[in-house]
């Protein structure tokens, strides 16, 4: 039927149908390339952009454990140089997170990111103040309201050697040992019995037979001593619940850390399917639309073969039969108005 259907056109249009196949077979194949490859293209930027996100969570999370280390040192050791050493940690992660909220891949967990940078900064401004209060308290037994109790202590033991009294020596040894009991543990219960072994100095000092002068020195030294302790203990205690809140930050970060860490792995892993079933895809389109297209232009190329041979052969077996003298056979095709 096809064949009949091609046999009322001309042979040059049977041969344009035939080129037009193979060109609308090109143009379908460079397409399917085309969009196979966008496809393609896009995959690997997105398992790219998620592998850069992966990277750069990797990267907070370090700078952040680098923080809390640093923090850690610092309060141990009460060392300048662990604090310097926080700060550039703490850097580093702000400038990570600020890599990070410009992935357009990380645009979903805008709020986690948000509550990471927030995070950070509170760290940032409450180590600060726990550093403070460390340098007020003093960083050795020299410095700060430490160094200032050093001193107190000092004047008051100097003096009651002088008077080579064994009773204040004692009263004020006592002392001495609630004050490290308090810097030891913290306990409130020290502050009470320091001030109470200070009544008790103040009232074996008035039944001595020091003059008066020698108990007006060491009462004034005494009271100096004991007001030091109190603003140590002040701040000492103050010092505390600002360490605690640091833990606390740095807990309160840890939920946006996981999201943000499984969403870098579950972008990665997504990519690679995308990318693996797209240039599956691609293949498989390409090679079915590549076949489908040989199978026509082969059948095609076929039936218009035969669209020309067959008219031919009719009329070549009528003219050797009018060779051969049989003028009564009828011409095949004399009415056509194409080539043959």
């Amino acid at each position: 039927m096809i064949t009949r259907l091609l046999s009322k056109f001309k042979i040059s249009v049977r041969i344009f149908f035939l080129s037009l196949v193979a060109v609308f077979g090109t143009v379908i194949l460079t397409i399917t390339y085309s969009v196979g490859e966008s496809q393609t293209h896009t995959a690997v930027e997105d398992e790219l952009s998620y592998a850069y996100l992966e990277e750069l969570v990797l990267m907070v999370k370090i700078d952040t454990l680098q923080m809390r280390r640093s923090e850690k040192d610092f309060l141990i050791r009460k060392d300048p140089k662990y604090a310097s050493k926080y700060q550039v940690a703490a850097e580093n992660a702000e400038k990570h997170l600020s890599q990070i909220s410009k992935l357009s891949v990380a645009a979903a967990y805008n709020e986690n990111i948000r509550n990471l940078m927030a995070g950070v900064s509170a760290h940032k401004q409450q180590f600060s103040k726990t550093v403070s209060l460390i340098e007020t308290l003093g960083l050795d037994e020299k410095s700060g309201l430490q160094g200032d109790l050093r001193k107190a202590v000092h004047g008051v033991e100097e003096k009651l050697k002088a008077t080579n009294l064994d009773a204040l020596m004692v009263k004020m040894l006592m002392m001495r040992r609630h004050e490290k009991d308090f810097i030891l543990r913290g306990s409130d219960k020290y502050i009470t019995r320091q001030a109470e072994r200070h009544d008790e100095f103040k009232s074996l000092l008035a039944s001595t037979n020091l003059s008066t002068q020698n108990k007006s020195e060491l009462s004034t030294l005494m009271t100096a001593y004991h007001k030091q302790f109190g603003e140590y203990a002040n701040v000492a205690k103050t010092l505390k619940p600002e360490t605690k809140k640091l833990s606390k930050i740095f807990a309160d970060m840890a939920p946006s850390f996981d999201s943000l860490e499984k969403a870098s792995i579950a972008g990665v892993t997504k990519a690679k399917l995308t990318l693996k079933n797209s240039a599956s895809k691609t293949k498989a389109t390409i090679l079915s639309t590549a076949a489908t297209i040989l199978i026509l232009t082969v059948g095609l190329a076929f039936m218009i073969g035969r669209s020309i041979v067959g008219p031919i052969k009719r009329i070549t077996d009528a003219m050797r039969k009018l060779a051969d003298g049989d003028t009564s056979i009828g011409v095949p095709h004399v009415n056509s108005k194409n080539e043959i």
